[in-house]
């Protein structure tokens, strides 16, 4: 299989078969959501903590569905709300503004890259859906990124 197809060649791609620009927001909000993939592939690369792992790849496996999504694919995010909203509903006790260590580095990074998209979905007018769940995701992400320096022991505050 080759994967050059030179058909971007011209700035545009396609979005479930729709030739659109590559300056799409959606494809903005896409390649931001992409980035957040790749940092959490490396922060489940880089732990050792099993549970936290399985719940990483189902943030991954959501992320790769919704990205589906906002190409036009069958809608997930409803269900990818409901189960960020579980995660979210949790108190950890921050003495202030933590500060960023260890492998917890990666989910940091993720975080950022979902704000970023967060950021790009309110300018463009998205639905009001989409704005809450990239909220809620960056939620999780710290969360998430909490938990892992707790448990490396490099819980540290400004």
């Amino acid at each position: 299989m080759r994967i050059t197809t030179k058909k971007g060649d011209s700035g545009e791609t396609s979005l479930l078969g729709e030739r659109v620009s590559k300056a799409d927001p959606r494809l903005e909000v896409i390649g931001k959501l992409d980035e957040a993939i790749v940092f959490l592939g490396m922060a489940i690369s880089n732990t050792d903590n099993s549970s936290l792992e399985i719940k990483l790849e189902k943030l991954e496996t959501f992320l790769h569905k919704f990205m589906g999504e906002l190409a036009g694919a069958p809608e997930v995010s409803e269900s990818f709300m409901s189960y960020l909203e579980k995660v979210v509903d949790n108190d950890i006790e921050l003495k202030g503004f933590l500060r960023i260590r260890g492998n917890s580095t990666y989910l940091h990074l993720a975080r950022t890259s979902v704000r970023e998209a967060e950021r790009i979905a309110v300018k463009h007018n998205f639905p009001k859906k989409y704005v809450k769940l990239l909220n809620r995701l960056s939620d999780a992400l710290f969360l998430y990124a909490y938990e892992l320096q707790k448990d490396e022991g490099l819980l540290e505050y400004f």
